[in-house]
């Protein structure tokens, strides 16, 4: 995983993505938290079960993408598994009825409210 922002020493509240874009989306929205991106979403479990055991206490959230156009989902279903394995909550954006099909991440969620092209 790369660290994308925040505190490693004593984090509160911890966010694990797939992309880097994602992470620093997430880490312009939530200063506060330790944003980690796993880079790919088969590292997601890995990554969210070592951040539950370095941080116990931690509020550890699953920022997964939503890869709608892909079968079976990847992004959402490796997310939502990593969220279970962890005890971590988990996080899909929530599409607008008129936004296009091809986006999937947060990051191309926020772009596209932005005005611009994901």
């Amino acid at each position: 995983f790369i660290q994308v922002s925040g505190d490693m020493a004593k984090p509160s509240r911890i966010i694990i993505c797939e992309g880097w874009a994602t992470g620093c989306t997430l880490a312009e929205d939530y200063p506060a938290a330790l944003v980690l991106a796993a880079i790919d979403a088969g590292n997601l479990e890995s990554v969210a079960l070592s951040a539950r055991q370095q941080w116990p206490l931690a509020e550890l959230i699953i920022a997964g993408d939503d890869d709608r156009q892909t079968p079976g989902n990847p992004g959402a279903s490796k997310s939502r598994n990593a969220a279970i394995v962890a005890g971590a909550l988990l996080a899909l954006p929530q599409w607008p009825e008129d936004s296009p099909v091809e986006l999937s991440d947060f990051n191309d969620l926020k772009v596209w409210l932005a005005g611009g092209a994901a």
